[in-house]
């Protein structure tokens, strides 16, 4: 029996005759809703309110359910505009303060967790007695907040290591990465599954079943063994936690080259809870969630998750009928990465097509080879790898894709190859197919100049690996129809990817900033600076691989087949570093060929970098020049910057946000500096045109400022609306002395 339910339309409160109250946190409800972060703790707070009043009380079920979208963007959009320490930790302190009062209950609380579970409701689920979650493949659990440059707040950080361990609880914190139901079962997350739909029914169950009082909060001890003597050194011992967290503080900061505090200040706040108990430990979580929250750096993290929340909310036109069934050609990497991302994240049939057997089974060897290291790493039950993999057909030739509404193209060939390939598909579906290529080396124009219907072909750039890389390019041609560019993106999103629609030009948008930044690299290897001088001051810098070791995964064959597509397109501007024909010419492919800028045997033996000295003689330069890390990044990146700034003039972007979303997850640019476009704002316009035109005057044309950000300059303009006067990181003010933020 349920008496009339309490709380607003988003949060709902259910008091059973038994005594027990059902607070349903339901994230698609709140986002339908409307409901603000803000807006849904007060709900949740005058229902608790209440529910401390109610004589009959007897147990509470917090049930969490999540949604694929959420609502944690509302809460980071409260944060965009951030600016003082003392407003971040208020909020902190707010939902801290939720999360106590479930813990403090008089009656013993269960969790229940269905779908995605994030952030602020994980933190309440946390402050339970005991939790329950559904087994089914969309119940995750994850603390993201890292990846905005942030630390979890609602006593996230004191609650969880006292519950799972410090090690398993560092683990979640500092990767953000997200486990399944199984997995949070193993690690003591949570302390039971249920199968189907009785989800409710077992955390009623369990919460009759507990204690009332203290006994009901002791929390289960691991069995006995390494796990356990090691979580006692750490918890219980502050010589080997100290060394603990100094050893990870290193490891962090050797990871983010200093660019991001956050790791660090997380480590910070989860020992000082070990050490001044409890109560110390939240106010230095909300101390710190204050300081990072008004941080330049996760101020730009956060916009850019604002940014990749919207373009993954366009809509499809109305006509838009979403595919369930998709064709790969080619059994590639490439190839084998696309369908593995078609059957795993968006869950259609894919049909596999190889030249030949060979190709064939090497491309679903790497298949299995992607889906068993997603089993090993928890982030995929074993049951669902092997649906997953039973989605996929292997086929032999293009015949054999009849009957799929898209076909990408993932083979390697010539322009008049594809038209042929092209031509065939359209023998089999006249009219009905789309044909999306994902080679950043062939134009949509000409692929569709020979073709009966034009509409239909549209370009796919996938930024490898495909399986972890978050791009993609969907690319439309002047006579791309918006069906056949609908259903490339909404299988892109369907895929987990972050899609950008851009205009059909030389290499697109991704590999066509990334060319000049190569290039850059090359001519300062070639002036005398060493290979490992230019990829440190680029990672220093805060990208995540640099030059020399990106183009080695690349493939220089791919990089040199970019560079003179758009030198043919734009002439002397863009005129490659002589240094790449002869790394061609020596047989130089990169990690392919194990013949690259670093000695791959060496690199496996020893686990770390060890250049391929005799790279030097093949471009006739020696390590000999010593040059400022600022110097070296300031000439590659701005030679990127300035080549975004030519594709937004020129409409190959459709806007800052997109370039700056492309740049960032596509390119590799630094994402606590928001993009290309974010951080011409905070250095602005006139700063970076003059020293483009200084560097053009000393280095030739390549260098001369876009005709854009010399309007910009000229006018004193912003490529975001103002919204106050951000200090670069690492300076104190606008207008730095040093272009870089060196760590």
């Amino acid at each position: 029996m349920t008496e009339a339910g309490a709380g607003g339309a988003a949060l709902t409160i259910d008091r059973r005759g038994d005594g027990i109250a059902v607070v349903s946190w339901d994230e698609e409800s709140l986002r339908a809703a409307s409901c603000g972060p803000q807006d849904a703790e007060d709900e949740l707070e005058a229902g608790l309110e209440d529910l401390e009043r109610w004589p009959a009380l007897a147990g509470l079920v917090f049930a969490a359910i999540g949604s694929e979208d959420g609502v944690s963007g509302s809460l980071l959009a409260e944060l965009e505009n951030l600016r003082e320490p003392a407003e971040g930790a208020a909020i902190a302190r707010r939902t801290q303060a939720l999360a106590a009062r479930i813990a403090s209950l008089a009656v013993p609380s269960v969790g229940a967790v269905r779908g995605p579970c994030r952030g602020r409701p994980l933190a309440f689920v946390l402050a339970t007695v005991a939790r329950v979650a559904s087994g089914d493949e969309r119940t995750r659990f994850a603390l993201p907040e890292i990846h905005h440059g942030l630390v979890p707040a609602g006593g996230t950080t004191v609650r969880l290591p006292r519950l799972v361990g410090v090690e398993a609880a560092l683990d979640l914190l500092l990767s953000g990465r997200e486990i399944g139901a199984a997995a949070a079962l193993r690690c003591g997350l949570v302390d039971r599954l249920c199968a189907g739909e009785g989800l409710l029914e077992d955390a009623l169950a369990l919460v009759r079943g507990l204690p009332h009082g203290p006994a009901a909060r002791r929390r289960r001890a691991p069995a006995f063994g390494i796990r356990r003597l090691r979580e006692s050194l750490l918890a219980r011992n502050p010589v080997g936690r100290a060394l603990y967290f100094a050893r990870l503080k290193r490891r962090a900061r050797a990871r983010s080259r200093g660019n991001n505090p956050a790791p660090r200040r997380l480590l910070d706040a989860v020992r000082g809870g070990f050490a001044g108990g409890p109560a110390a430990g939240l106010e230095l979580e909300a101390e710190t969630f204050g300081a990072l929250a008004s941080s330049a750096g996760s101020r730009e993290l956060v916009r850019l998750f604002a940014a990749r929340e919207a373009l993954g909310r366009v809509e499809s036109p109305d006509t838009f009928r979403p595919l369930d069934a998709v064709g790969v050609l080619g059994a590639g990497a490439t190839g084998a990465g696309i369908a593995c991302v078609s059957a795993m994240q968006a869950g259609v049939e894919v049909r596999l097509a190889a030249r030949d057997a060979t190709s064939r089974e090497w491309g679903m060897a790497r298949l299995r080879a992607v889906l068993d290291a997603q089993v090993r790493h928890g982030r995929l039950p074993p049951a669902r790898g092997e649906a997953v993999l039973n989605r996929v057909r292997p086929v032999i030739g293009s015949e054999r894709l009849r009957n799929v509404g898209l076909v990408i193209d993932a083979e390697p060939g010539s322009l008049e190859h594809k038209r042929r390939v092209i031509a065939e598909l359209e023998g089999f579906a006249a009219g009905r197919v789309v044909y999306a290529s994902s080679l950043a080396l062939h134009s949509v124009a000409l692929l569709a100049s020979s073709c009966p219907h034009p509409e239909n072909v549209v370009g796919m750039r996938y930024s490898p690996p495909v399986e972890r890389m978050l791009l993609l390019e969907v690319v439309a041609g002047e006579q791309s129809s918006s069906r056949a560019v609908a259903a490339c993106a909404e299988l892109g999103r369907r895929q987990g990817k972050t899609v950008i629609v851009v205009r059909d030009g030389p290499a697109f948008y991704c590999a066509r900033i990334l060319a000049p930044w190569f290039d850059e690299a090359l001519r300062q290897l070639c002036e005398g600076v060493a290979i490992e001088s230019i990829d440190w001051a680029l990672t220093d810098f805060g990208f995540p691989v640099g030059p020399f070791a990106r183009l080695d995964d690349l493939g220089l064959d791919v990089g040199a087949g970019v560079s003179r597509l758009l030198h043919d397109a734009f002439g002397e501007r863009m005129r490659p570093a002589a240094a790449m024909a002869s790394l061609i010419a020596d047989g130089r492919l990169g990690r392919r060929n194990g013949r690259g800028f670093y000695n791959y045997e060496i690199r496996r033996r020893e686990r770390r970098g060890a250049v391929d000295g005799s790279v030097y003689p093949v471009v006739r330069a020696w390590p000999a020049l010593t040059r400022p890390a600022e110097e070296i990044a300031q000439r590659c990146t701005l030679a990127m910057i300035n080549e975004a700034a030519h594709c937004l003039g020129e409409g190959i972007v459709r806007s800052a946000r997109d370039g700056d979303v492309g740049a960032t997850f596509g390119a590799g640019f630094p994402a606590f500096l928001g993009g290309p476009f974010r951080y011409v704002d905070a250095l602005g316009a006139a700063y970076v045109v003059d020293r483009l035109e200084a560097w053009a005057a000393q280095r030739g044309e390549r260098f001369r400022p876009a005709p854009l950000l010399s309007e910009m300059a000229r006018r004193a303009g912003r490529f975001y609306p103002q919204e106050g006067t951000a200090p670069l990181p690492g300076s104190s003010g606008p207008c730095p002395e040093r272009v870089m933020p060196v760590g």
